[in-house]
């Protein structure tokens, strides 16, 4: 159960990694470069930054490292789920067959576990 925890976690942090890609996109979009807009919403993304780091390094004290580094793959699919969501991205099948591939690939390194 403290494996299901700790996967969960990590799990939780590259959903929060994969949010500050977005962040930075719509920030992109919406403010013009350098007004204080721009700065705020990168500001908002260097804080989820640093909570990231912090949680990351909290969370690979305890799971194996080769595992934690495992999941880091899930950012992808994370990535297309909140393009499609969030931005009305198109979403192709040869990006659905790669997602299936690193979801297959995560599932084979902790398995080995």
């Amino acid at each position: 159960m403290k494996n299901l925890k700790q996967y969960l976690l990590i799990n939780i942090v590259f959903i929060m990694y994969s949010l500050i890609g977005v962040i930075g996109k719509i920030n992109a979009m919406n403010s013009i470069p350098f007004s204080i807009k721009f700065f705020a919403i990168f500001t908002i993304q260097v804080f989820l930054m640093v909570i990231y780091t912090v949680i990351w390094q909290i969370s690979i004290k305890n799971i194996d490292l080769t595992n934690a580094f495992a999941f880091k793959g899930a950012t992808i699919i994370w990535g297309m789920v909140f393009a499609k969501v969030i931005f009305n991205e198109m979403i192709t099948l040869t990006n659905i067959i790669g997602a299936f591939i690193i979801a297959l690939g995560i599932l084979v390194v902790v398995k080995s576990e």
